[in-house]
């Protein structure tokens, strides 16, 4: 069994340590000389000390690494979380985006058969044309839209332009406000 060290002999190897953590020769000796051990034992002392000191070193490592990964993984975990709640969200709106869309389609829908009813097919054709090409109207073009709708009057003409536009402006503001 292996003899261990006397207390003056630990601490004076302590304090040559503390000095430097690599002997030199002439380090050696001196602790041979002071200590009354022989070289290899000083030497042993040596190496383990360093070992424990590594590995001291390496679990104060380690557990900063752990700190940090466990702090980055709840942050992530909160992350998620807010992910998962923006996309409940985000799903809610667009259901309630796509009733309120069904609900502007079918109030469309009744506008276009109430139109239609009205006017004749040909007629909103004519309309719907010349609404493409150009969402102001000028007297010329009532004109044209008189002979060209046959039978509707300017009044007519100038009442479905109007309505038309205003319901482009509010489709455009349903946009923005969604987008």
């Amino acid at each position: 069994m292996a003899k261990r060290f006397e207390k003056y002999q630990i601490e004076s190897l302590k304090m040559a340590f503390e000095e430097s953590e690599h002997l030199t020769k002439e380090k050696k000796i001196e602790l041979v000389r002071l200590t009354g051990l022989d070289m290899e034992q000083i030497a042993s002392w040596y190496n383990r000390r360093r070992a424990r000191k590594r590995a001291k070193e390496s679990r104060g490592e380690l557990e900063r690494i752990n700190k940090d990964l466990k702090q980055s993984l709840r942050e992530r975990h909160e992350y998620e979380a807010k992910l998962q709640k923006e996309l409940r969200d985000s799903k809610k709106r667009e259901a309630e985006l796509q009733d309120e869309n069904q609900c502007l389609k079918r109030q469309l829908t009744i506008v276009e058969d109430h139109m239609a009813k009205r006017f004749e097919k040909h007629q909103i054709e004519a309309l719907k044309s010349a609404f493409e090409e150009s969402e102001t109207l000028t007297r010329e073009k009532k004109i044209e839209l008189v002979a060209a709708t046959g039978g509707l009057d300017m009044e007519q003409i100038s009442t479905w332009f109007n309505r038309m536009r205003a319901r482009k402006r509010a489709l455009e503001q349903e946009e923005r406000r969604r987008g």
